[in-house]
């Protein structure tokens, strides 16, 4: 073969290569109808080591509701059951999901590895489900060892989706990670004292008015913050789904006069108006470090102790998180509004359906000893069906030393991240911290306490029957002598 024909026969060889590099790489892109839009391997001044994302579930419908409430009727205005993933919010968790993946794909890479990727969710169904969606969106089978069809028979859903594992905590009530359901009573009693604060006081006096007429739509009390709290965002997640108050038609024909006299301009200005107490009862419920510690902790912790893990090989994970590129954790408002505020971060708003903290951690390109922490929170999640691309806003957290690399990119050491933190670990001895006794121990102050009932009892009776024998012979003495 001369040399024009060995050059030639590469050339085509290199044509080839190159036209199949760029329909894999279109291949991708189409999977996902997105492009990468974020860089984390080159031209950085650190390179991203890991990341953990804590999201809260997607809209869903009322938690509970009973009449005179309007819209009480399940099956009629509610199919997919109480606190269940609406169809609003199965979409954007989706699309959360598109998302993620285009602003982490540098770094993530496009094919799913249970050894890469580790989810945890509360085991309620809408956050269980919100993970699933949001790893359909993230993690298309996008080849054919992804794709899980093995006859002949094409099978559309395994071009579309793949199975992922996903950790859930049974029983739910005692999730200490992404629920703060678990009794402590010590917690609790601090909970209603903060919540019944002169602040809060004042604002229900301040609305009272208000109140009263919700009073006599629901015949039932609203004196607490949570009370009122509860009235809003039932009324916010009808309005969601195109339900107002003064156009419920009960099929009992018992509506409230007080209904008829609203308008749809009215009723909104209510709902602003009650969104208020939302506000303030998530402003009160973790401001106490206990709290903090009790409701935040462990999650926080896992956080830290994982970035750890990342550092060095002498501060090992109890497990075997050093694999995972990846942490997803699936929650609901109340921890990452316990979060928000236990790093001092919060801005004073209620955190959204797939509202979003993004934990990045990053190493210095110049000294590879040194690694830092990144936050981001993606609280505008409204319009995630019609976004092109995430637009978190990054959180600078108060009390750390934060390290410039450029005008926009400053970043938390990680040792000043795991200090501030370092007051919230969680109770080793949650019994003993929060006040409950052991069953054993009940028993045994129960058992206590009846013995010097009993004790006391039979001292008086002693007594009396002392007295009344010593009046006897005084009285015997007396008739002697007379």
């Amino acid at each position: 073969m001369d040399s024009w024909n060995i050059w030639s026969f590469l050339t085509i060889i290199l044509i080839i290569f190159d036209n199949n590099r760029q329909s894999f790489s279109i291949g991708n892109n189409e999977v996902q109808g997105l492009s990468s839009s974020k860089s984390w391997t080159s031209n950085d001044q650190t390179i991203l080591r890991h990341v953990q994302i804590v999201f809260r579930h997607g809209d869903r419908t009322p938690v509970w509701v009973e009449p005179p409430e309007p819209y009480y009727e399940k099956h009629k205005y509610w199919p997919q059951g109480f606190g269940q993933l609406t169809k609003q919010g199965k979409a954007k968790a989706y699309r959360l999901g598109q998302l993620l993946r285009k602003y982490y794909s540098d770094y993530l890479g496009w094919r799913f590895s249970v050894q890469e990727v580790f989810i945890r969710s509360s085991a309620l169904d809408r956050c269980i489900e919100t993970a699933q969606l949001i790893m359909a969106g993230a993690y298309p089978p996008n080849s054919s060892l992804a794709r899980w069809n093995i006859s002949s028979t094409s099978e559309p859903l395994a071009k579309l989706w793949q199975p992922t594992p996903i950790e859930t905590f049974i029983p739910a009530d005692e999730d200490t990670l992404l629920r703060i359901n678990k009794p402590c009573p010590e917690a609790d009693e601090i909970k209603e004292r903060l919540l019944d604060s002169r602040r809060n006081r004042r604002l229900l006096q301040r609305y009272r008015p208000l109140l009263d007429q919700l009073e006599r739509i629901l015949s039932d009390h609203l004196h607490t913050i949570e009370q009122v709290s509860n009235v809003h965002e039932n009324m916010n997640i009808m309005h969601e789904n195109g339900y107002y108050w003064y156009k419920w038609e009960p099929e009992s024909g018992n509506r409230s006069e007080e209904l008829s006299k609203w308008t749809q301009e009215s009723e909104e200005e209510i709902r602003r108006q009650l969104r208020l107490f939302e506000v303030a009862k998530y402003r009160s419920m973790f401001d106490d470090d206990f709290i903090k510690q009790v409701r935040a902790g462990e999650l926080l912790h896992r956080i830290g102790d994982i970035f750890k893990s990342r550092r060095s090989v002498m501060e090992p994970a109890s497990d075997s998180d050093r694999d995972y590129r990846l942490h997803l954790y699936s929650t609901h408002d109340t921890k990452l509004a316990a979060l928000l505020q236990t790093l001092n971060v919060w801005n004073q708003e209620l955190v959204p359906y797939l509202g979003t903290l993004m934990f990045e951690l990053h190493q210095s390109r110049e000294n590879s000893s040194q690694y830092y922490v990144q936050l981001w929170y993606l609280n505008e999640t409204a319009d995630l069906l019609e976004a092109q691309e995430l637009r978190p806003h990054r959180l600078d957290i108060p009390g750390c030393d934060q390290e410039e690399f450029d005008e926009q990119n400053l970043m938390c050491p990680l040792d000043e991240f795991l200090f501030l933190i370092q007051p919230f670990s969680p109770p080793q001895d949650w019994k003993h911290s929060c006040g409950i006794h052991s069953e054993l121990t009940a028993m045994i102050s129960v058992n206590i306490l009846l013995l010097i009932v009993n004790l006391t009892m039979m001292f008086f009776l002693l007594m009396g029957i002392m007295y009344v024998c010593s009046c006897i012979n005084s009285r015997s003495g007396y008739e002697r002598l007379r």
